[in-house]
Order: C-alpha cells, then structure tokens, then sequence
C-alpha cells in the first residue's frame, strides 16, 4: 500500500510540495511569535485598550498609563464599566459593547461623546445616552 507521501510524490503537483510545506512552516513560526508576544493580541478591556484608543495622538506611546483610572458604574440598567484617560474614556457596556469616546467641552458637566454614543457625568453620577436616548441611567461611581 503507497503512503500518502507517495502518491503526491508521484502526482503532477509534486512541485507544490515544498512551497507548501514552506508556507505551513511560515504560518506556524506567525502564530508561536504571535502567542509568545502579548501586544500583538487583541487587547482585552482595560488599560490597554485605552492605550490602544487613538482619539488625536500621533502615537500610543503618548497614553500615560498612570494617568487613567478604573471606575464601576452601578446604573438602574446594569453595571457599566470605565477606563478613563487625560482626555478619553473606554466603556464596557453589561452587553460586550466596547466605546471609546474622547472628552468634548462642556460647561456645567464633564462630557464623553463620539459617534451618537455619549457618557455625561457630574459629581459621582452618571449617564450613558445612544442616539440621544438614556441607555443606561442613576449611574452611581464605585472606585475598583
């Protein structure tokens, strides 16, 4: 009974052999490297996907890390988690959704908004507002 090896040996295609093998041993290096180096991963929620969140900078490079802070907001609707920076703020919503808004100016509170999404903020209370409808309201800040 002929192997496998064999029969390919002996097919019209025996000169894909090798470039295949090649290409497999290339796409097996990617992924060891891939998973031997962490920042190439996509980021979980957090510090790093703030400092993955490029609103103006040039480079992440320029996110101070030490600068953010983690804050659980207790809402009526759930519980909404944040990650803020010097001048942005990452969301994770009780429904996997990840925003990242940057800080606009605002007069009487401090303000997050982008794309319809919108974190409005005073004192220690919150609101989260999509497409000028409350989603997530009677948010009450809890320090992580």
């Amino acid at each position: 009974m002929a192997g496998i090896f064999d029969i390919l040996i002996n097919m019209k295609f025996k000169n894909l052999i090798v470039p295949i093998l090649i290409l497999l041993a290339i796409v097996i290096i990617i992924d060891r490297i891939v998973a031997l180096n962490p920042t190439w991963k996509e980021p979980a929620f957090g510090k790093s996907a703030i400092q993955n969140f490029n609103d103006s900078r040039n480079t992440i490079s320029e996110i101070d890390s030490e600068d953010m802070s983690s804050v659980t907001y207790l809402c009526a609707e759930g519980v909404v988690e944040a990650d803020f920076g010097p001048d942005s703020v990452g969301i994770l919503l009780p429904d996997d959704r990840i925003f990242y808004l940057p800080q606009i100016q605002s007069t009487s509170t401090l303000r997050f908004e982008k794309d319809g999404m919108e974190l409005i903020m005073a004192a220690d209370q919150a609101e989260i507002v999509e497409n000028q409808k409350a989603i997530y309201s009677d948010c009450k800040a809890t320090q992580i």
